[in-house]
């Protein structure tokens, strides 16, 4: 039996070592930065190996952030499945928090969309939410890590959505579109800090089940870019 338990003792050693890598690189779910680091080696592979350690936002700290459309992004469009119709925004700029709670990225933004419009007939229309200036949809959304590579929003309240009343021709200012509620997922690659939305369900317009595409970019206040690990 001696000579036995001793002959199991390096199987065992050598198990232990093969599992190592794995437990060292798991992914995580929170939210942070990458940081500068002089090491030879990596240990967490989000971020630029040999250059740059990933380093999450301290559990329950708020973070102020800011996100913009990623550059040389396409517009965003909200599509409503059925029907094809379309509203459509040239830019984006938000303004919010991001706090990891027990590991899990999590956060509260208010979006500001601009040059926003759709089509009437012919016409190239715009549209804004309630208070907002003309061309203007303005809301709120939470967001939240599902996995390292997907995050879910959640819009809070609503986005009621109408005419602006410009250009001629368009419908009167005021005229109701409707309002968008829900919360789809977006993809965001491994040490980027670029959200994408690929014809993303789960929202809609007027109840009617809508699609969101386009994509934005994550930095602190700082200007450093907010990835997930």
């Amino acid at each position: 039996m001696k000579k036995l338990m001793l002959g199991l003792v390096p199987l065992f050693a050598v198990a232990a070592f093969a599992v190592m890598p794995a437990m060292a690189s798991a992914a995580t779910t929170a939210y942070g930065t990458c940081e500068p680091t002089s090491a030879a080696t990596e240990t967490h592979p989000p971020c630029p190996e040999g250059e740059k350690n990933f380093v999450a936002f301290p559990n329950g700290t708020s973070v102020k952030v800011v996100s913009e459309k990623t550059l040389g992004g396409k517009n965003f469009i909200l599509e409503v499945v059925k029907t094809k119709a379309k509203i459509e925004c040239e830019d984006l700029k938000d303004v919010g928090t991001f706090e990891n709670i027990a590991g899990v990225g999590n956060s509260k933004e208010t979006l500001i969309f601009t040059h926003c419009f759709t089509l009437f007939e012919t016409k190239k229309c715009r549209v804004n939410t309630t208070k907002a200036g003309a061309g203007l949809i303005v809301g709120t959304v939470t967001d939240k890590v599902l996995t390292e590579t997907t995050v879910q929003i959640t819009v809070t309240g609503g986005f009621a959505i109408k005419f602006s009343g410009s250009p001629t021709g368009c419908p009167p200012t005021g005229t109701a579109i409707g309002t968008v509620k829900g919360k789809t997922t977006g993809t965001q690659a491994t040490g980027s800090n670029d959200l994408v939305f690929s014809a993303a369900t789960g929202l809609e317009l007027e109840a009617e089940p809508a699609t969101l595409t386009g994509n934005d970019e994550t930095y602190t206040e700082e200007g450093e870019p907010v990835v997930i690990n």
